[in-house]
C-alpha cells in the first residue's frame, strides 16, 4: 500500500518495514513512519527571565549553527509560550526561517541572539568601571585638576558587559 504525508518532508523514523504484520488502532506503541518537514525550519529557543519581558512575535533573532561555520539567518519571533517554565525560569519562543537548500537538520544545536532593546546614540560605560554602594550607583572620572572625582550616575539596560548611562555624563568626560 502507499501511505502518504499531508506535506513534503523527509522520513526521520521509519518503525515498519515490508512484510511486517501491522495493527490497526490503539495497538500500535509507536508510528509506522515519522516525516519531517524540511523547509521551513522551526527553530525553538528557550530565553531567559531576564528578556522574556522585551520579547514579542516581531522581535529580531539572529540564528547561527556552529555546525555549519558561516551561517547567519536573521528572523523574527514567530509566537511564544509567554509564560515561564517554573523550572529553568525560561520562555519558549519560536522562529521560522527558511531552508531551501536542506542545509538544516533536525536536532541541530543553534545559537540565537535576540534583539530585546536598542537605543542609538547612548552613553554606555563597562560593568567594571561602575559602582554600587549602599543604594548609589557611580563612576570614578579625572576632573581637569587631574583628580579623581566620584560621579552619581544613573545606568539603563545591560548589555553584555556594557551598562548604558542614562544621566550623570555628558561623554566627554575621561571615566
Amino acid at each position: 500500500t502507499v501511505i502518504r504525508a499531508p506535506f513534503d518532508g523527509v522520513v526521520v523514523e521509519r518503525n515498519v518495514h515490508t512484510g511486517h504484520l501491522v495493527h490497526s488502532g490503539a495497538s500500535q506503541q509507536k508510528p509506522l513512519f515519522v516525516v519531517m518537514r524540511t523547509d521551513p525550519v522551526r527553530v525553538m529557543i528557550d530565553v531567559p527571565e531576564i528578556d522574556a519581558v522585551h520579547v514579542t512575535p516581531k522581535t529580531k533573532v539572529e540564528i547561527k549553527i556552529p555546525s555549519l561555520p558561516g551561517s547567519s539567518h536573521v528572523g523574527t519571533i514567530t509566537r511564544s509560550s509567554w509564560s515561564l517554565n517554573e523550572t529553568s525560569r525560561t520562555m519558549s519562543a519560536e522562529v521560522h526561517l527558511p531552508n531551501a537548500e536542506t542545509a538544516w537538520r533536525p536536532g541541530q544545536y543553534v545559537q540565537a541572539k535576540l534583539t530585546t532593546a536598542e537605543i542609538e546614540n547612548c552613553l554606555a560605560l563597562p560593568k567594571s568601571a561602575i559602582v554600587v554602594q549602599d543604594k548609589e550607583t557611580y563612576c570614578f572620572t579625572v576632573n581637569s585638576d587631574g583628580k579623581v572625582v566620584r560621579l552619581p550616575i544613573s545606568v539603563g539596560l545591560q548589555a553584555g558587559t556594557d551598562v548604558e548611562i542614562r544621566e550623570g555624563l555628558s561623554g566627554s568626560e575621561q571615566v
